[in-house]
């Protein structure tokens, strides 16, 4: 059941506030989430963010967006226990960097040269041109860039800052900490 917001109707993406992660949406057509984000001031802001992610040829469908948002708010919650399928759309390189990015297990952090090494590209060249392709990652925490940090382990660029990536970082480091125990 979903649940009533000014925001939404059946065509469009859903959006919500979510606790301390200020409004977040998600997007989704019939094969999945298409686009997803977190950490806006407004409802409009946050559904700005959402179309400019979509193709325009990406039909939206608002029961599966809702579904993908329950998905978001329950992993923002700590529950990652579900993968929602996605429909990213990108290039080959941006697919192969968002690919190795899902390899990064929750908790951890890897550097953007090891993004690009495990999908198969090496040299610095290619370590500037994984960051490119995860800010172009239209479904922000389920693939998760937020676990990409700098060769020297500092925070680097995200699309929703700095301040939600080491959130997000230090969640999943409280998760798997509790999980250890």
């Amino acid at each position: 059941m979903r649940p009533a917001d000014p925001v939404s109707h059946e065509a469009a993406p859903a959006v919500r506030a979510i606790a301390e992660w200020g409004w977040c949406g998600t997007a989704a057509g019939s094969q999945g989430i298409l686009a997803s984000t977190i950490g806006h001031a407004s409802a409009s802001e946050c559904a700005f963010a959402l179309h400019a992610g979509l193709q325009d040829s990406s039909p939206v469908d608002g029961a599966a967006s809702w579904e993908g948002l329950d998905a978001l708010r329950r992993r923002l919650c700590g529950d990652a226990s579900t993968d929602p399928p996605l429909d990213i759309q990108g290039t080959e390189f941006q697919r192969d960097i968002w690919r190795s990015c899902l390899e990064i297990p929750a908790g951890e952090t890897k550097s953007y040269a090891w993004v690009a090494a495990n999908a198969g590209y090496s040299g610095k060249r290619h370590s500037r041109a994984a960051g490119a392709a995860l800010a172009a990652n239209t479904v922000l925490v389920f693939v998760p860039c937020h676990r990409v940090v700098g060769s020297n382990g500092g925070l680097r660029g995200y699309v929703a800052g700095p301040a939600l990536k080491q959130k997000l970082i230090e969640l999943e480091q409280r998760q798997l900490s509790w999980r250890q125990r």
